[in-house]
């Protein structure tokens, strides 16, 4: 009997609680444990939590996370299937169950907890920092080609020229979309008249960037599709660290440039280049001709403007799924903070200023 497990999240927004409190049961031991649970954390939005129990003698603490269902088969696929099916069950995270809501609207994931390991707070350490390089290469090296992709793409979808085109056309259709709508106020008919000319714009580059992308973005992969520091956990484990990547829930098939984006962004700028080379080191059986600074450069900003689109939909889905309520704040303000984004992207990698960018034609 575990005591207060009936109010576990009690007042959260959240389908699902009781499959939740029956599965956490399930992984605690069932009924015949003796516990009581304690505090929760909330980790990200509303949608992440670690809780606490104590059990017997000890303590226990377990991470349940909230996704959309399709977001968490994926999740589940990554680390249950493909992850394990190739050999790297050791990087996959350590789902422990999954409780499907009785309406089928969401899933609950509950994960062993592993502590405050994220490299996002020890970027500072080449060894952690060398450990993640090492994970992500052996990840992309193992997947690049292989037959499993097609089941990946069929669960998990495309990361690469397809998912930029197509994002960029969803995030048109859906301002457009937003600027008629009648719950979203001044404030929302300004952010979206401004996304409206951002989105215009990268239209206009699109051929060209898709172009780039194709022809030298490199093998296709399984991206993790969410590469930050926080995802990537880096575990003492002598006479190193062990890797941990979490959150597969936006994971895809694509040109391997989609996940280093992401990754070298959260790095200082005079880092970026010998962590590129770093994983170029790994992954050197790829075969894979590889761009100059110049083209790395563009299709690391087509990543990163197919996630700016991506999220503009998703945010505009919430104001309509909203009305006739008023737009939620939440939205709106994540929408201010996408029209930042444009503003502040800028080159991933540092170029020679003696030569320019066109003249950089070196490999890197």
């Amino acid at each position: 009997m575990i005591d207060g497990l009936e109010t576990l999240l009690a007042g959260e927004p959240h389908l699902g609680m009781d499959e939740l409190r029956a599965l956490v049961l399930e992984v605690l031991g069932g009924r015949r444990v003796e516990g009581r649970a304690g505090h929760a954390e909330c980790l990200s939005r509303k949608r992440v939590y670690r809780v606490h129990f104590e059990i017997g003698a000890g303590t226990r603490s377990l991470i349940v996370k909230c996704l959309p269902l399709g977001r968490s088969e994926r999740e589940r696929l990554a680390s249950q299937q493909w992850l394990p099916r190739l050999g790297l069950a050791e990087y996959a995270p350590p789902l422990l169950g999954v409780a499907v809501d009785r309406h089928g609207a969401i899933a609950w994931h509950v994960y062993e907890d592993l502590g405050p390991h994220a490299l996002v707070g020890a970027m500072s350490d080449p060894q952690r920092v060398a450990a993640a390089i090492d994970a992500i290469a052996r990840v992309h090296v193992r997947f690049s080609q292989h037959a499993i992709l097609a089941e990946c793409r069929l669960a998990g979808g495309g990361l690469g020229a397809h998912f930029f085109e197509a994002s960029l056309r969803d995030a048109q259709r859906n301002v457009e979309r937003m600027l008629r709508a009648p719950n979203v106020g001044e404030r929302g008919r300004a952010v979206a008249a401004q996304l409206r000319t951002r989105l215009q714009r990268v239209v206009g580059e699109q051929p060209e960037r898709s172009r780039l992308l194709l022809d030298r973005g490199g093998p296709e992969t399984l991206l993790h599709g969410d590469l930050w520091t926080r995802n990537i956990l880096t575990i003492p484990r002598p006479p190193g660290f062990h890797v941990r990547l979490i959150d597969w829930d936006h994971c895809g098939v694509g040109p391997v440039v989609y996940d280093l984006a992401a990754f070298l962004r959260r790095f200082p700028i005079q880092e970026r280049r010998r962590l590129l080379e770093a994983y170029r080191g790994h992954v050197a059986s790829m075969a894979w001709v590889w761009p100059t600074v110049a083209e790395l450069n563009d299709m690391f900003d087509t990543a990163e403007l197919a996630r700016f689109a991506n999220s503009i939909t998703w945010r505009v889905v919430a104001i309509a799924q909203a009305d006739p309520a008023p737009a939620p704040e939440w939205a709106i303000e994540d929408l201010e903070g996408i029209d930042g984004w444009f503003d502040n992207l800028c080159a991933v990698l540092p170029v020679d200023d003696a030569r320019g960018a066109d003249a950089d034609r070196r490999a890197v």
